[in-house]
């Protein structure tokens, strides 16, 4: 005999597969084998094949639900002995009454208990002989609901599903009262978060203060220098400007500027930058009388108003004993750092009328003091909004330029100052404008560094000085170097030797072949970062040449600190070398330590043969300017490859 055919055979009526499968798992962890219908037919059709112990059927299925099976089955006089467990999820009283009616035997409320499911499965199957010899059945008759029930069923039956009742509802019961203690600790935690929230509340509000508070201050206030702001700064020139009209004296409103001060961030870092910004900040508090504003008005500019002013002329006395006390070396984690300012001065009435054009021709000055040297003071002077806009002008044009190559190299020899042998040249930009025509570097170089443009500007250049060699080399033309000017812009890049390294590499061009001017006063501003940046583009190979020697305050002992192949004597010595003695004794002491230190020279804007020969006795090694040769086009440099004598 099959071991299965001794197993308690279960029949289960479910159209949930769901919910059959679960079913089906628990009974046959029991040991129970289990036929599975989807609804109340296929339920019928299985037992007219089959005799199982026990039904259980959901309640409600398509086609015939559960009452309407109790009700076949219990009519049929071959199954009407089978005990059946209604399941379902209903939980009216009425739905009882009906599954007594039916004919069921259990009615289980889903979700049920297994173990409870299981125990009602045993008691039936122990009642089951009991059944056999208790055939007679009763009729009562239930008045519930405003609704009467006839139920005919036999003792034991009616006695079942009233059992199973009272135990779905005794569980229903214990339910309620979980559910009740659950809401009691839900509402002792609700009260604690009741509490915490409010804490949190409290301490949200106090924040929420202290934020409001920061934001009205800082409407006014800089976080970082502690000093007033803009608006601040606009609204106390307002009223200076008010009381001003009343006694007819002057406001003067000052804008400084700390000059490259990007400089600063650059080399030093940002937390030097914050340090410079605090400590001149509180310079200039103590370089004010009590009365006057002061604020800080962007990133690296502040502002100061002078009130009671009765004549210019004490504008410039406050504006001198400010720029002296404010622009001392800072001393930063043992480094110094040298800065100098700027100031720009508009007043009121002569100036404008009210804050705005105030500010407006200040912010103009200032522009007019940094083009004059970058540590001056200017006022305000009509046709400057003129110049202004001209600026933006040419900035404008610039742009397009540099996107349309309106710009152009010239080429200016430098000659051996013995033999007259060309030993390199300089590449120098135009700019070639469709509409103005060729433009001189004084006029659009200074904006192109202001712009940062330079950078871009300066790219191109390189690349295009050492396209123009490469070209001559491959047409057989004498193979001279080519130095190529950087401004301060230029060698305070980060990324400066990495760009040459990366040019050079394009083309693969010679680097000894390419010499880079810069000039004594770029050399000298940070000797550490000079010597950090020469130092990387030695290693490349190229020569490094100072430009406009004896302009800066350098001495020519500092040279030593860097590695120097060239120095180019500024023109204005030159000019005046054999008529002004002081220039010509200036002349020979550059001369001597720069042989002294094996460093080569070249005497710039030579223009006469007298001058040429003056040189040439006290042994200067090369010389350039328009006594042999002016800037010329490349295709004039390659004419006189043809008649030059090269070396």
């Amino acid at each position: 005999m099959n071991a299965e055919d001794n197993k308690t055979e279960i029949l289960i009526v479910e159209d949930s597969a769901t919910q059959a499968e679960k079913l089906r798992h628990i009974l046959e962890v029991k040991d129970f084998h289990v036929l599975v219908a989807n609804n109340g037919k296929e339920a019928l059709d299985i037992l007219s094949n089959s005799r199982p112990k026990i039904v259980i059927s959901d309640v409600l299925m398509p086609e015939m639900d559960g009452y309407e099976l109790c009700k076949r089955i219990r009519s049929d006089k071959n199954f009407k002995e089978i005990p059946i467990i209604l399941l379902t999820s209903l939980s009216d009283p009425k739905d009882v009454i009906k599954g007594l009616e039916s004919g069921a035997n259990n009615f289980i409320v889903k979700p049920y208990d297994e173990r409870y499911l299981i125990s009602r499965i045993d008691y039936l199957l122990a009642n089951l002989e009991i059944r056999k010899n208790s055939k007679a059945s009763m009729g009562i008759n239930v008045f519930f609901a405003g609704e009467n029930y006839f139920i005919t069923a036999e003792r034991l039956q009616i006695l079942d599903l009233l059992l199973s009742t009272y135990e779905n509802a005794y569980h229903q019961n214990l339910e309620l009262i979980e559910a009740r203690n659950e809401l009691r600790e839900l509402n002792e935690q609700l009260e604690e978060k009741v509490e915490e929230r409010t804490s949190e509340l409290t301490k949200e509000i106090e924040q929420r203060k202290r934020v409001e508070e920061r934001l009205q201050f800082l409407a006014y206030y800089d976080d970082l220098t502690g000093l007033p702001n803009r608006n601040f700064f606009v609204e106390r020139l307002n009223e200076d400007i008010a009381k001003a009209g009343e006694n007819k004296n002057l406001v003067a409103a000052l804008q400084i500027a700390i000059n490259r001060f990007k400089f600063i961030n650059d080399t030093y870092g940002f937390d030097a930058g914050d340090a410079v910004l605090k400590e001149v900040a509180g310079r200039l508090v103590t370089s004010v009388r009590e009365g006057n504003s002061i604020a800080r008005l962007r990133n690296d500019e502040f502002g100061i108003l002078l009130n009671d002013i009765a004549r210019t002329e004490d504008i410039i006395l406050s504006v001198e004993k400010i720029m002296k006390i404010a622009t001392h070396p800072i001393h930063y984690k043992e480094k110094e750092i040298v800065f100098s300012l700027s100031v720009g001065i508009s007043a009121y009435p002569a100036d404008g009328q009210d804050a705005s054009a105030l500010i407006r021709n200040t912010d103009l000055a200032l522009g007019k003091a940094k083009q004059q040297g970058r540590k001056t003071y200017h006022f305000y002077t009509e046709g400057m909004d003129v110049k202004a806009a001209e600026f933006v002008l040419m900035e404008k044009n610039l742009f397009n330029a540099l996107k349309k190559e309106e710009f152009v190299l010239y080429y200016q020899p430098y000659w051996d100052i013995n033999t007259k042998t060309m030993k390199g040249m300089e590449a120098l930009v135009r700019w070639q404008s469709k509409d103005k025509g060729l433009i001189s570097p004084r006029k659009f170089i200074p904006v192109l560094e202001d712009t940062g443009l330079i950078i871009e500007a300066g790219e191109w250049i390189l690349r295009t000085a050492i396209r123009q060699v490469k070209d001559w080399q491959n047409k057989g033309r004498p193979v001279v170097p080519i130095s190529v000017n950087l401004s301060l812009i230029q060698f305070r890049q980060k990324d400066l030797a990495e760009m040459v390294k990366r040019v050079i590499g394009d083309f693969g061009f010679y680097p000894s072949l390419l010499t880079l001017e810069i000039t004594e006063s770029a050399f000298m501003q940070d000797i550490e970062f000079t010597s950090q940046v020469l130092k990387k583009l030695k290693e490349i190979g190229v020569s490094v040449s100072i430009d406009d020697f004896g302009t800066g305050y350098s001495s020519l002992a500092s040279l030593k600190r860097f590695p120097i192949d060239n120095l180019k004597i500024d023109m204005s010595f030159i000019r005046e070398v054999t008529a002004d003695p002081d220039a010509a004794s200036i002349v020979m002491a550059i001369l001597a330590m720069s042989h002294a230190l094996n460093i080569k020279t070249i005497a710039e804007g030579i223009e006469t043969e007298e001058q040429w020969n003056f040189l040439r006795l006290l042994k200067c090694d090369m010389g350039q300017g328009f006594y042999l040769s002016q800037p010329l086009p490349a295709e004039d440099i390659e004419k006189m490859f043809n008649v030059s004598n090269l070396s």
